[in-house]
């Protein structure tokens, strides 16, 4: 059984700069330190709030790759029954189940139906902590996927990955909608634009939330960090303001002060039904120097 939302990876370049940004400046802990020695990738897990994102550092990336979010990684009890059961439902896997690379447990890759990267692990180790409370960021809110196909992401990620949904927003800055799954405190976004571009990232952004985005931007300016033009503004949804800025590899981070997630309305299937109501657009901050390819999909991440 699948039950966890475990983590984002990032394909980064310096490890100390990341380190800089996360952990010296929004306050995230190192939970977990591993070398993967097939690709020599450092594999640092950070946590910052309650959930986790994984940083790899490859120390001689190939010619021509890119950085920024690669995958999002789910946990499973039994890694062989969600292989084949996925398998079977006609998804593909570009790694089937094996020994991770740092010889942590054990591995499987595939896509979801907009071609977003998907981890699903299975170990014996837990690398989360207590929540972390360090004034600024208050919890990761979401992870941000694209959906090309709106129906068929959530057929995914709540059908065949078994996610609850949690409620449905319409963007209309944006023109997109907005749909949310959990398991427990982590959540996806599907972001599904009116206009599905499948040239932009297929992971969007992480998503933190803070108490108030105005002083938040302010303590990000005076570090020296630039925040997206037009930034910060209210939120299209209404449920809040929102500013952004980009990490060392250029991954979007958004700082939101609506409330938590899951203290929103929820809202059911039926709910949605003017889910394409939207007409055209995209983020105003979505270019692709933000998301990272992998070259090399069977490499032992993990």
């Amino acid at each position: 059984m699948l039950y966890e939302l475990n983590h984002a990876g990032v394909r980064i370049r310096d490890l100390d700069a990341s380190l800089a940004f996360y952990s010296g400046l929004l306050g995230a802990k190192v939970v977990s330190e591993a070398f993967i020695p097939a690709s020599r990738t450092d594999c640092v897990y950070i946590q910052i709030a309650g959930g986790m994102i994984e940083l790899l550092r490859p120390a001689d990336p190939p010619a021509g790759s890119t950085f920024g979010l690669d995958h999002v990684a789910f946990m499973t009890d039994d890694l062989d029954a969600e292989h084949e059961r996925l398998a079977g439902a006609g998804f593909a896997f570009s790694v089937t189940p094996k020994v991770a690379g740092t010889g942590r447990g054990r591995l499987a890759f595939l896509s979801d139906p907009s071609g977003v990267r998907v981890e699903l692990l299975q170990r014996e180790e837990e690398f989360r902590v207590p929540a972390i409370s360090n004034g600024l960021v208050r919890s990761l809110d979401h992870l941000s996927v694209a959906s090309d196909d709106l129906a068929a992401s959530e057929a995914f990620y709540g059908g065949q990955l078994g996610m609850s949904p949690l409620t449905t927003l319409a963007d209309y800055d944006e023109e997109a909608t907005r749909s949310y799954f959990h398991f427990g405190i982590d959540t996806l976004e599907l972001h599904h634009p009116a206009t599905p571009d499948p040239g932009l990232p297929r992971i969007r952004h992480i998503g933190l939330r803070v108490d108030d985005v105005e002083e938040t931007s302010e303590r990000l300016r005076a570090a020296g960090v630039p925040i997206e033009p037009g930034h910060p503004k209210a939120a299209g949804d209404g449920t809040g303001r929102w500013c952004a800025v980009r990490d060392p590899d250029g991954v979007l981070v958004l700082f939101v002060d609506r409330p938590d997630l899951r203290d929103l309305p929820t809202t059911g299937r039926d709910d949605r039904a003017d889910t394409d109501r939207p007409r055209g657009g995209t983020h105003d901050s979505d270019a692709p120097n933000g998301a990272a390819q992998n070259p090399d999909p069977g490499e032992g991440i993990g």
